[in-house]
C-alpha cells in the first residue's frame, strides 16, 4: 500500500511516498517510461524560450482612431549605456536585406548580435495618425517586414 508521511517544520512539508515491493515491481516499467520521456524533454525545457514580437495589424483601440491599419515600421537601436533622452531622435536601422517575390516586398533585419551593449526596439506606425506603438525587442534574432504591393498590407514579425 502506498502511504504518505508529512514532515512538519518551518519549511513546507515534502510528500514522501512509500511503496511495498509488489507495487514497486508493478510500477517499474511505467516509471522507467515516464523518466525516459522526461529525460528526452529536458533539453527542450532548458532551452531559452522562443521570443516572438509582432506589430498588431490595427492601432490600439485605446487610441480611439477609426480603423487605422499598420502602415510601416521603424527598427531602432541605441547603446544600452546611453538611453535616449525624451524627444531625441533614435537611429533607424536599415534592413540588412530587401527583396521582392510574387508581388511582396520583404525586408529583413538581423538584430541583437551585439546585445547587451545595444538595445533594439520597433516603432509600429499606423495610417491616419502620427502616433506609433514602440516595443522592445529583447532576445529576438531576426525581424521581417512584408508589404503586399497590390494591397499595401504590411506585416512585421520578429523571432
Amino acid at each position: 500500500m502506498a502511504s504518505a508521511s508529512l514532515w512538519s517544520g518551518t519549511l513546507p512539508a515534502p510528500l514522501t511516498l512509500r511503496f511495498d515491493r509488489s507495487e514497486l515491481f508493478r510500477m517499474k516499467p511505467l516509471a522507467l517510461l515516464a523518466f525516459s520521456i522526461a529525460g528526452m524533454a529536458m533539453p527542450y525545457a532548458a532551452a531559452a524560450p522562443v521570443v516572438s514580437v509582432s506589430c498588431p495589424q490595427a492601432a490600439p483601440s485605446t487610441w480611439n482612431l477609426p480603423a487605422a491599419r499598420l502602415d510601416s515600421v521603424r527598427v531602432l537601436s541605441y547603446p544600452a549605456n546611453h538611453p535616449p533622452v525624451d524627444g531625441e531622435a533614435l537611429p533607424i536601422l536599415a534592413p540588412i536585406r530587401e527583396w521582392t517575390s510574387a508581388g511582396t516586398l520583404y525586408q529583413r533585419w538581423d538584430i541583437n548580435f551585439d546585445a547587451p551593449r545595444y538595445l533594439f526596439q520597433v516603432d509600429c506606425l499606423y495610417a491616419t495618425t502620427e502616433r506609433y506603438l514602440r516595443m522592445d525587442l529583447p532576445g529576438v534574432k531576426q525581424c521581417v517586414a512584408t508589404v503586399k504591393q497590390r494591397t499595401k498590407i504590411v506585416r512585421f514579425q520578429c523571432k
